[in-house]
């Protein structure tokens, strides 16, 4: 119960106008987000998201830890996608060339 409590503070948060989280301000916590976050770290690039709205520890650094805490906040991943199927690849070449 008492993370469940951390993790709606967090996702309650704001800095401004926008949400804490919500680095690339499209009024909403996404894997976006989580990818801006993840490529600041990286490359040091600011220029795609809103650094201030990115310290979800509120530790003065963006790391790869507050990436994670953003994902906590957007839950896990579909692992399938309803109405798709796989098709070899071998399929796939062979409707290209005709």
């Amino acid at each position: 119960m008492k993370t469940l409590l951390a993790v709606i503070i967090f996702a309650t948060t704001s800095v401004g106008a926008w949400e804490l989280g919500d680095v690339d301000h499209d009024s909403a916590i996404t894997c976006t987000d989580v990818q801006l976050v993840l490529d600041f770290v990286a490359q040091g690039d600011s220029t795609k998201l809103d650094v201030s709205l990115a310290d979800m520890s509120k530790n003065g650094e963006v790391t790869a830890y507050d990436a994670a805490l953003l994902k906590e906040i957007i839950g896990p991943a579909p692992t399938s996608i309803s109405g798709l199927r796989s098709v070899p690849f071998a399929e796939v070449k062979m409707k290209a060339r005709t």
